[in-house]
């Protein structure tokens, strides 16, 4: 599939209408579609069982400049279960800005205006480094509200699709984050535009990252608390924001396609 996408994406160029990427789309069962302001699309797939999306267009966090890809998969599991991934220099940039701003503004309250990658760097330990060994031999570091359940996601096939990553095309600098939250496996990274590599790259990743953690909730269904059992529906799903503040005039809503 992967490299299927490769050469349907290398046939595109910039100023592209993504003419490509919907047949490769639609020749595989996917939906697609243009984001209704024609800045970039969306498409819905699905590993084995489970729905995900895919968007790309313009970010919606702050220390992601210009374009985006989001992908999402609503997954039956605890909404307490947090689990937070960043390349080691990311999670460096967010502590030191989290840290200044709940400092020099003194502030003393996590609001809901700050994203939850944010909120939990101050509300979560990170794992000892000695238990962290191989997502720092990756150039990854993490936070959990779940140190077992943590462990049990980022063991073998997550670890191994992290240093596959590394070894073809993430780079230390690169802006992404791998998360878990509100009972769905989140993936947000930079992404200026969807060239061949780079969105192959990120897809594969986003689907190691959703086995590893199917198998981690079979092997442990009772980790991080209670799971919703209540119906998920793409409507609820997609159209709530991952940070529940009021957008402001002018903004987008990181939700809404």
């Amino acid at each position: 599939m992967l490299e299927s996408l490769k050469r349907w994406i290398s046939r595109t160029g910039p100023g592209s209408d993504w003419r490509a990427v919907e047949e490769w789309a639609q020749q595989r069962g996917m939906a697609f579609r243009r984001e209704r302001e024609g800045e970039g699309f969306v498409i819905d797939g699905r590993t084995d069982e489970v729905a995900w999306r895919l968007e790309w267009g313009p970010s919606q966090r702050h220390y992601i400049e210009g374009q985006e890809l989001r992908i999402r998969a609503p997954l039956a599991m605890s909404p307490e279960l947090h689990m937070l991934l960043l390349p080691r220099q990311l999670m460096e940039v967010l502590e030191r800005e989290t840290f200044e701003l709940y400092t020099e503004s003194l502030q003393t309250v996590i609001d809901h205006h700050t994203p939850e990658e944010m909120r939990w760097l101050v509300l979560f330990q990170k794992l000892p480094s000695a238990e962290l060994k191989s997502l720092r031999g990756c150039g990854f570091d993490a936070v959990t509200s779940s140190p077992q359940g943590l462990k049990l996601w980022a063991e073998g096939p997550l670890i191994r699709a992290l240093q596959q990553a590394v070894a073809q095309w993430l780079s230390p600098q690169d802006r992404l984050v791998l998360m878990t939250l509100r009972s769905r496996l989140v993936l947000r990274a930079e992404l200026a535009r969807p060239d061949a590599q780079r969105l192959a790259g990120l897809v594969e990743l986003f689907d190691s990252a959703l086995r590893a953690l199917l198998r981690m909730l079979t092997a442990a269904p009772d980790l991080g608390g209670p799971i919703s059992t209540a119906p998920v529906a793409w409507s609820s799903v997609f159209q709530a924001t991952d940070v529940a503040a009021t957008p402001a005039p002018g903004s987008r809503d990181d939700e809404d396609r």
